[in-house]
C-alpha cells in the first residue's frame, strides 16, 4: 500500500506548512476506481506467493493518484459490513486526489443502490476532466437478478442492470457532451459477453472486459501512472494500450487462458443487435431462479447456431490459450463468451 497520508479535507490557504488544493486548471482526465473488497480475493501465484487481489488493485490506484499531475482520481474501496452493538459501520473508503495531491479521505455507507454513495461523492468533488475513465475491480458481475454479491451477507444485490444505471449516472455527472464515459474497464471474470456489453454500451465509447476467467489476477497497467505521456492519443489508443499492457503482465504471471478484449461499442452494434436477443432468451431461463439452472461458458464463435453476423467487428482481442488442459491447442478467441444452460434445467423450466 502507498505510504501517503491523507487528510479528511484540504482547503486553499497561503499559510506555510499547509497544502494548497490545486484548482481545476490542468485536469485533463477523471479516473474513477471502484474496487470491490467484500469477498474472497485471496489467491496464490505460480510460485506459491499469497496475494490479496483487491488490496493490490487498491495500492495500484493510490499510485496512480499520487503520480497523476494532470488528473483527478477517485478511489472507492468497498469493504465488508461490520457492526458495533446495534450500529453498522460505514463499509466504503473514499480517496480523492487532484493533480497528484491527496485532498480527501473518508468513509461512506454503501446502503444505497446503483452505487449511489460513490456517485454522490463524485458529484461533490469532481472538477471535470476532458475524458473520464471508469474502472471496476471485482468478481464476475452477474447478468441475472437475485443473490447477494457481498461476502458479508448484507443482502445487497449487484448485477449488470444495476451497473448500467450507475454508469449512466457517472456519464451524466461527468458533464461529457456525449453524456457517455470515454471507456470502462471491467476487471472481472466472464463479463465479455453480448449480454453484458449490450447493456453497458449506451454509456461508454469503449469497454475493456474479459470473456474468460481472470482468476483474480486483475487487469493492471502502468499507463495511468504517467498520463502526461499520453499526449493527444485517441481514447481507442489509450484503451488498446491498457488492454495490451494488462495482457502482457498476465502472460508473465499466469499459466491459465488469458483473454482481454477492447470493445468499440459503436462498431459492435451490428453484432449485438442479433446476439442480445439470444442472450435475453437464455437469461429468461435463469431469471426463474430454478435450482437446476447451472451454466457453463464457451467461445461464442465456436457455435454456428448462434448469431455470427458482425462477430469480429469492433473487437480488439488479446488472447493466449492455457498452458495445459484440453484447450491448450486453441489458437484464437472470438472475443465474445457464450454460456449454456444444462438440458435438465431447460426441461424443468418448460414444465413450470
Amino acid at each position: 500500500m502507498s505510504g501517503c497520508l491523507l487528510s479528511c479535507a484540504s482547503v486553499d490557504t497561503q499559510d506555510a506548512g499547509r497544502a494548497v488544493a490545486p484548482g481545476a486548471d490542468g485536469v485533463r482526465y477523471s479516473l474513477v476506481y471502484v474496487i470491490h473488497g467484500d469477498g474472497d480475493y485471496t489467491y496464490h501465484d505460480s510460485v506459491g506467493v499469497v496475494h490479496r487481489a483487491d488490496e493490490e488493485a487498491f495500492s495500484g490506484a493510490l499510485l496512480v493518484g499520487e503520480r497523476s499531475a494532470d488528473a483527478e482520481v477517485f478511489i472507492f474501496h468497498q469493504k465488508p459490513r461490520k457492526r458495533i452493538l446495534f450500529f453498522s459501520k460505514d463499509d466504503g473508503e473514499f480517496y480523492y486526489f487532484r493533480r497528484g495531491q491527496p485532498l480527501v479521505t473518508d468513509t461512506y455507507s454503501r446502503d444505497g443502490v446503483d452505487l449511489e454513495g460513490e456517485l454522490r461523492l463524485f458529484r461533490e468533488h469532481s472538477v471535470g476532466g476532458e475524458r473520464t475513465f471508469f474502472l471496476y475491480y471485482g468478481h464476475e458481475v452477474p447478468e441475472v437478478r437475485g443473490g447477494t454479491y457481498d461476502a458479508s451477507g448484507t443482502g445487497r444485490q449487484f448485477n449488470v442492470e444495476i451497473l448500467s444505471r450507475a454508469l449512466e449516472g457517472f456519464g451524466k455527472a461527468a458533464m461529457s457532451p456525449s453524456r457517455r464515459l470515454d471507456f470502462v474497464v471491467l476487471s472481472t471474470c466472464y463479463n465479455g459477453t453480448p449480454c453484458t456489453i449490450s447493456r453497458l454500451a449506451p454509456y461508454a465509447d469503449y469497454i475493456i472486459a474479459s470473456p474468460e476467467n481472470l482468476h483474480l489476477s486483475h487487469m493492471r497497467s502502468n499507463l495511468f501512472e504517467s498520463l502526461g505521456s499520453l499526449g493527444d492519443l485517441s481514447t481507442f489508443e489509450i484503451a488498446r494500450r491498457f488492454g495490451g499492457d494488462s495482457f502482457e503482465r498476465l502472460k508473465r504471471e499466469t499459466q491459465t487462458a488469458i483473454t482481454i478484449v477492447v470493445y468499440d461499442t459503436r462498431k459492435t452494434e451490428r453484432f449485438l443487435g442479433g446476439a442480445s436477443i439470444q442472450c435475453d432468451s437464455l437469461l429468461s431461463l435463469l431469471h426463474t431462479d430454478n435450482e437446476l439452472a447451472t451454466m457453463w461458458y464457451y467461445d461464442w464463435g465456436e457455435n454456428p447456431d448462434l448469431v455470427q453476423d458482425g462477430l469480429g467487428q469492433g473487437v480488439t482481442v488479446y488472447y493466449r490459450p492455457p498452458q495445459f488442459g484440453r484447450l491448450k491447442g486453441k489458437k484464437e478467441h472470438s472475443g465474445w463468451q457464450a454460456w449454456q444452460v444444462n438440458d435438465r434445467a431447460v426441461q424443468a423450466v418448460g414444465q413450470q
